[in-house]
């Protein structure tokens, strides 16, 4: 029995010791959360879709005349016509990227907010893996208390967002909305980020190697069902009906004006968020808060709205936001 209560105290203590709160100098949080919240980049996404649109439009002075130092940069191709090519991709692959980036970090600060730690940078720089793709699966069928289960989904979005009920209170009584209308759109926006990076199999293919090319494709099959326009394309492997692996390459189709609507909404909301929390966690706690709070936005509404000249998105039901998929199996001997 001795040894049984030695391995209890002893996993105890060994506990104690992994708490890297344990014995924290709980004044410090203050200078950590100033340093956090003051110096955040905001705009980041939205610099970069302004930055990338600049030198698509200007193709023919993009990257002219780089130097770094002593180190001259030059890229040399056959003509003026594979030099723009070129940039055009980089610069359309970027879009995307930055894209699915930015949906990430939104749902990132939601997840380490809707804890409530003393410091959300501490958490955030530690959120692992595991407990990020938990949350992810949780708020796609609806669960926004992962991280907090003794608060309901409503309550969780209510403090996350509007930092509280009397706040939320005030704010629907000025813009003449209703607390069921701000908490669905929050709801909804963090369902849609999170089905979105969900379907993260190019993002993935961009951070891991590179082994993805971007170009402009088109098919069609009979008269209904056609994609034209931006596409990425790199090799999957497939298991076939009868357990065999075939080599497939895949194309996907998408719309990246509506991706770079998509980066300025969700960079705008993470822009929000840091204020928002700013205030709540710097603000010295003798003072009132005075919280500029941000119209919540119907994302369905908004995707369906600016989507209405893509045929092949309004006739196809989709998951995400790739217009449309197609594998074409590698040839093989018989």
């Amino acid at each position: 029995m001795g040894k049984v209560r030695k391995m209890i105290m002893n996993n105890k203590n060994s506990k104690k010791r992994k708490n890297p709160y344990r014995n924290f100098v709980k004044e410090q949080f203050l200078e950590i959360n100033k340093n956090f919240y003051e110096n955040y980049l905001k705009d980041y996404f939205v610099t970069k879709i302004l930055v990338y649109n600049k030198q698509l439009n200007d193709i023919d002075t993009s990257l002219e005349g780089i130097s770094i130092e002593k180190l001259d940069v030059e890229l040399i191709f056959k003509n003026n016509t594979e030099y723009k090519e070129h940039i055009r991709k980089c610069f359309n692959t970027e879009i995307a990227m930055t894209t699915f980036h930015c949906l990430e970090t939104f749902l990132r600060l939601f997840i380490v907010h809707s804890k409530f730690p003393p410091a959300p940078v501490m958490e955030l720089r530690y959120l692992s893996i595991k407990e990020y793709q938990r949350n992810i699966e949780n708020i796609k069928n609806g669960k926004f208390n992962t991280m907090n289960e003794e608060l309901t989904n409503d309550k969780i979005i209510v403090d996350v967002f509007m930092g509280g009920e009397s706040i939320l209170n005030s704010y629907c009584e000025k813009a003449n909305t209703t607390r069921k209308k701000i908490v669905t759109d929050y709801k909804e926006l963090l369902k849609f980020a999170a089905n979105f990076v969900s379907d993260n199999e190019i993002y993935n293919v961009f951070k891991h190697g590179l082994y993805m090319r971007q170009s402009q494709q088109g098919f069609s099959f009979g008269e209904k069902f056609s994609a034209n326009g931006e596409a990425f394309s790199y090799v999957v492997k497939k298991v076939e009906e009868d357990g065999t692996r075939k080599w497939y390459k895949r194309i996907k189709w998408l719309d990246l004006q509506l991706f770079q609507s998509l980066t300025l909404i969700y960079n705008h909301y993470i822009d929000y968020l840091v204020d928002l929390w700013k205030i709540i966690l710097i603000t010295p706690h003798d003072k009132e808060l005075e919280v500029k709070i941000t119209q919540s936005i119907n994302i369905k509404e908004f995707v369906v709205t600016q989507s209405n000249g893509n045929t092949v998105l309004n006739s196809i039901k989709q998951d995400s936001l790739f217009i449309s998929q197609m594998d074409i199996q590698y040839d093989y001997y018989k």
